[in-house]
């Protein structure tokens, strides 16, 4: 049986309605993985005993319940698997342990503008191949945790940035990618490589 990863996505202008379709399309062409959706942050209380191997974040929210985010320390401390992208990062701002779980958080951005990613380990066996692009996208800026493996980057203001890290919770995995503002990014190829990789690895725990 196939791999089972609930998707939480929501917004109407961050993220857009057309950037959430298109992520979307992609998942749904992962092949062997069974993508379940829903717009609530709530329904996260129900990772556990729900047959879930992954979770998906996508979206930007204030608000979650201790119950919701007490259910995703659990699951995956205890080996499920973490996707989140872009303004997942800078949700639930008053929640110390939701930056603890993800490995960092949103600090700011500048405007949208063009920029290289580049692969910042030439070790690394997740996204071997991918790699460097251009994309037209809004670039965040974090706090990380240094323990965070650091996979794609960019050089901004002289200095450099993350674009994706992963990093270990417990018994799960974790996977950050910041980009996904601008949604013509979602037809970049390797940013589809990048989330179909990224996706595989959480689940392979």
């Amino acid at each position: 049986m196939g791999k089972r990863v609930l998707v939480v996505s929501a917004g109407a202008f961050h993220p857009t309605i057309t950037a959430r379709r298109l992520f979307k399309n992609i998942l749904n062409g992962i092949e062997g993985i069974r993508f379940v959706y829903t717009s609530s942050i709530e329904d996260l209380g129900a990772l556990n005993g729900g047959g879930y191997d992954a979770v998906c974040l996508y979206f930007h929210r204030k608000v979650i319940s201790d119950n919701a985010l007490g259910a995703l320390k659990v699951f995956v401390s205890s080996g499920g698997g973490l996707f989140a992208l872009h303004s997942a990062s800078a949700s639930f701002k008053e929640k110390k342990e939701y930056f603890y779980i993800l490995g960092g958080r949103f600090v700011s951005h500048g405007k949208i503008s063009r920029f290289t990613v580049n692969p910042a380990d030439s070790t690394s066996e997740v996204f071997k191949g991918v790699g460097p692009f251009t994309v037209k996208d809004e670039l965040y800026i974090h706090e990380y945790d240094r323990d965070v493996k650091v996979h794609f980057n960019t050089e901004v203001g002289g200095s450099t940035e993350p674009v994706l890290w992963t990093r270990g919770y417990g018994k799960g995995r974790v996977c950050y990618f910041s980009l996904g503002h601008v949604a013509s990014i979602f037809k970049v190829k390797e940013v589809q490589e990048i989330i179909g990789k990224g996706v595989k690895w959480v689940l392979s725990a």
